[in-house]
């Protein structure tokens, strides 16, 4: 790896850092943690701050001078950031942390430099800005230095930086105007065009084996869901409980109850389902929000005639040794009474999208 040298445009090589990325054995936090054990200084450079910052802070309590370079109005969110920052500013003030606010609404760069007694301990340079995602969540990665030359070389294009300093008095007064302004001007759903619903989302070999795969009937015996009946792009599906086993991110694909066919595949969009019976025949009140990503297949199901139990049959002569349920079942028959989902394996889950996907990118 190479960077600037003492003359600009110099480059020169550097031989002590290492890659770093938020993985199972270690995250950028955790990283961060041992570097402030030795460290009683932070320069924090991060577009984004969590909202939380005394609950970040007070893991890393060594730290006794702390110095952040943030974006305020950049990235429409100054009406977060005025309460993150009066956060910040209250807590280093109560635990005698001296605080030092300094904004850039171009600055992208996120960076953590630490230091003992004004000596160089060592410094991050990430893609993760210092909000848990990404310090733990997000793929991230970045680099760990420990070469002091090169922090300094650093720290001293950081200072170059022209920036606006924030009192604390200033952000009181911008907080304040901020809580009026929200008042005043309640935030509006925004309409997002959204590709990821064109976007094949089957279970990849190597990959989140957290997320679930669910065969989800839609309708019932005495209210069969038929042709020409659909669900919105973005709807609400139900559920005979609180369905708390389903979490954001995973997919439903959906069975016609009364054709028998497959309807389309849908994204959970929300955290928790939420109590609403529609009316006294509603037997599955627990509602999930959802997202379709099979748009172009699902606006017209009906016309594809793909019975459910018929790509079980082809599945299965496909894949023997592979199983249909997520217990190690091999047919669907939990469907006949009245399961409000089936889990499925990841392996029939990617059958049956890719099966759904073939059938409108080929019309």
């Amino acid at each position: 790896m190479y960077n600037k040298g003492k003359a600009r445009g110099e480059l020169i090589m550097i031989d002590s850092a290492n890659i770093l990325g938020n993985h199972r054995s270690s995250n950028h936090f955790k990283e961060i943690l041992k570097f402030s054990k030795k460290s009683d200084e932070l320069i924090l450079v991060s577009p984004f701050l969590t909202n939380d910052m005394g609950d970040f802070l007070e893991k890393i309590n060594s730290i006794k001078k702390l110095t952040v370079y943030t974006v305020f109005e950049g990235y429409n969110d100054a009406l977060n950031k005025a309460d993150s920052v009066l956060k910040l500013f209250k807590y280093c003030e109560s635990h005698n942390v001296e605080l030092s606010v300094k904004i850039n609404d171009d600055l992208h760069g996120k960076v953590y430099l630490f230091y003992k007694d004004e000596k160089e301990i060592g410094c991050i340079i990430t893609s993760a800005n210092f909000t848990s995602k990404g310090l733990v969540n997000n793929y991230e990665w970045g680099v760990c230095i420990s070469n002091a030359e090169q922090q300094k070389l650093l720290r001293s294009e950081i200072e170059e930086i022209p920036v606006s300093d924030i009192s604390k008095n200033q952000i009181e007064a911008i907080h304040k105007a901020a809580e009026e302004f929200k008042k005043n001007n309640p935030a509006q759903p925004e309409k997002k065009f959204k590709i990821n619903k064109f976007i094949n989302i089957k279970p990849a070999k190597k990959g989140n084996t957290k997320m679930g795969y669910y065969l989800k009937p839609i309708g019932v015996t005495g209210n069969p869901f038929k042709q020409g009946d659909r669900l919105k792009d973005n709807d609400e599906i139900g559920f005979g409980d609180a369905a708390n086993k389903l979490n954001k991110g995973d997919i439903l694909i959906c069975h016609s109850v009364g054709t028998g066919f497959l309807i389309g595949y849908y994204k959970i969009s929300r955290d928790k389902s939420e109590f609403k019976k529609l009316d006294k025949n509603d037997n599955w009140p627990w509602k999930f929000s959802v997202e379709c990503n099979s748009i172009p297949f699902s606006q017209e199901w009906w016309k594809y005639e793909m019975k459910t139990n018929d790509l079980v049959s082809e599945f299965k002569d496909l894949y023997p040794d592979k199983h249909i349920t997520y217990n190690g079942g091999d047919t669907l028959g939990a469907l006949n009474w009245g399961s409000d989902r089936v889990r499925l394996t990841k392996e029939f889950a990617a059958f049956l999208i890719d099966k759904i996907d073939e059938k409108w990118k080929n019309k």
